[in-house]
């Protein structure tokens, strides 16, 4: 077959890769296959193809990268259309390079591969300026220094673009050790741009040596400027899972599962986010579901049970259809404008249902049960309405204002079974109006 080549490990597998020509496809028989020395590819449309994770693997001797494909930093003059399958990049004992590098470049398609430097501290693939990069069905463990800001993947945007539209699919990363995929848009480039995780698996549980049983770090964290994630389980963390430290900026979450963190599972600087159907679960003391500081962010029909529940702290957010249950203090704090809650359910919350701080906030057919103190409480809040809400068996009050709140209306609420008095307001020119009590 023309432009085709069967290498075993008896081969010359790195003189191969300097003399392959454009359009190429290489075919790996089982066995290991090394790479003695540095190689940076410069063709475009080469093809690796081995015979499967378990059966081929590509390594290096050194304290340089298995495989590094590097352009030129000037738009159209790339090297783009790598496709790799079915073969186990294998980083060596110590190294401190990334195991495969891609520069100024895209297009390039991973297919069935593992990476695989659990005993390295490098990165797992560093990828600078490239567009459209593609891994599907792909295995990824412990990419980077825990201690530093490294990754399984590690995005940078370069001093003349950004890295963009990187694709995860059906992709699993276990153990993690430090952060599984980083965006680092520290470069004059633009700031990298859509992430897309799909069906993707993320577990930190390791043991021994340096690895941690649960990282330290976000699993996938940085300046985002888009981001989608469906469909996928995070496990295992110290701190948190996702965050996007860039603000203006859209993130989608849903569909997706979270357990066992420490701090935040989800903590979100961006604006315009939509937070749907997720499940939130952790037994771990101060853990919060959802931290959201940036404006018009929806976040509805996610189900939560952790000790802090949802935090808003971004303007014009919507909290719709959200069941929390058994927060150790508040169900849905929002310290914030103009926020829509309806809908939501807290369950026995160790202190108040829902707490509001900020101005133009409707709170509207919620329903608190149990709350050890309120049901629902402003906190020099105004011009903040609450009506059709339902508190049952509050341990002090159905619904109070404390501080500087003024200009509340509390009306047509249902406040049943509660300890105190149903309706307690401090502050000015404030308005009850129907209302069913004990």
């Amino acid at each position: 077959m023309d432009g085709a080549r069967y290498v075993t490990p008896d081969d010359d597998f790195t003189g191969i890769l300097r003399e392959i020509d454009e359009g190429e496809t290489i075919y790996l028989s089982r066995g290991y296959h090394t790479i003695d020395s540095p190689i940076r590819c410069d063709v475009d449309y080469v093809t690796i193809t081995g015979e499967g994770i378990n059966n081929t693997t590509i390594r290096q001797t050194g304290d340089f990268p298995v495989l590094e494909l590097v352009g030129t930093q000037r738009r159209g003059d790339r090297r783009s259309n790598w496709k790799v399958t079915d073969v186990t990049f294998k980083s060596q004992k110590g190294n401190t390079t990334d195991l495969v590098r891609a520069q100024y470049g895209g297009q390039h398609h991973f297919e069935r591969v593992r990476f695989e430097c659990i005993d390295s501290l490098g990165n797992g693939v560093y990828a600078e300026e490239c567009w459209d990069v593609r891994f599907n069905n792909c295995r990824f463990s412990n990419g980077g220094d825990p201690d530093e800001e490294t990754a399984d993947v590690y995005l940078y945007n370069g001093d003349y673009d950004m890295s963009n539209s990187i694709r995860f699919t059906n992709c699993t990363w276990d153990p993690v050790a430090s952060h599984a995929i980083y965006s680092d848009s520290s470069g004059k480039g633009k700031i990298n741009d859509r992430l897309y995780l799909v069906n993707c698996k993320f577990r930190g549980f390791g043991r021994g040596g340096r690895i941690k049983e649960d990282p330290e770090k976000y699993y996938v964290d940085g300046l985002w400027k888009w981001m989608k994630i469906i469909n996928s389980h995070f496990n295992w963390s110290i701190k948190g899972f996702i965050r996007n430290q860039a603000g203006g900026q859209a993130v989608q979450v849903a569909n997706c599962s979270f357990q066992q963190y420490g701090e935040t599972a989800l903590d979100l600087a961006s604006d315009d986010n939509l937070v749907s159907g997720n499940i939130f679960e952790s037994k771990r003391a101060a853990s919060t579901a959802i931290r959201s500081r940036g404006r018009q962010t929806t976040i509805m029909g996610n189900r939560i049970a952790d000790h802090g529940g949802i935090r808003i702290s971004g303007d014009s957010t919507s909290v719709h259809g959200n069941t929390v249950t058994g927060p150790d203090r508040t169900g849905i704090a929002l310290d914030a404008d103009g926020c829509l809650v309806t809908g939501n359910r807290i369950i026995s919350p160790g202190r108040h249902g829902i707490l509001m701080t900020g101005e133009s906030t409707v709170v509207s057919s919620n329903t608190c049960i149990e709350p050890a103190t309120t049901g629902i409480r402003f906190e020099d809040a105004r011009y903040c309405i609450a009506t059709e809400n339902l508190v049952r068996s509050a341990g002090e009050r159905g619904i109070e204002s404390v501080g500087d709140s003024d200009y509340l209306l509390v009306d047509s609420n249902v406040d049943v079974y509660s300890t105190a008095t149903d309706v307690e307001l401090a502050g000015t020119n404030n308005e009850v109006g129907i209302h069913l009590g004990n």
